[in-house]
């Protein structure tokens, strides 16, 4: 008689986390699958200069780029005090306002390569 109750048990215990664990689980399963991760998006990044041309070449995306037209009449801002297009370098971030041909502010942003922390003092022994 034990045995009889034991499988109703296990039957009735295993019919109930398939009517509880398996939507549950197929929802998640679809969610993830449905909607993967986004991939993260890069500010877009001076990638060339031309002081002769007064144009700045600015990549916006993983194969777009846009090439800007510098007047005088266009704001330059470096790390947030007045610049020139000289004082533009490849790999600064930009935020730009105003069309490609008709710029009339550009906010760059210069990026710190490497470590930036200093080198801790090696301990004697």
């Amino acid at each position: 008689m034990k045995t009889c109750t034991r499988k109703l048990a296990v039957i009735t215990l295993a019919v109930w986390l398939s009517g509880v664990c398996a939507p549950t689980f197929a929802a998640y399963y679809h969610h993830r699958h449905d909607n993967p991760k986004p991939e993260p998006v890069e500010p877009p990044t001076v990638t060339s200069v031309d002081p002769s041309a007064m144009t700045v070449t600015i990549r916006t995306g993983k194969s777009s780029t846009d090439v800007y037209k510098l007047t005088k009449l266009t704001t330059i801002l470096i790390d947030g005090k007045p610049g020139t297009i000289d004082g533009i370098q490849k790999g600064m971030k930009a935020n730009v306002t105003g069309s490609a041909s008709n710029l009339s502010k550009i906010e760059l942003t210069t990026v710190q390569v490497g470590n930036t922390e200093e080198p801790r003092p090696k301990k004697n022994k």
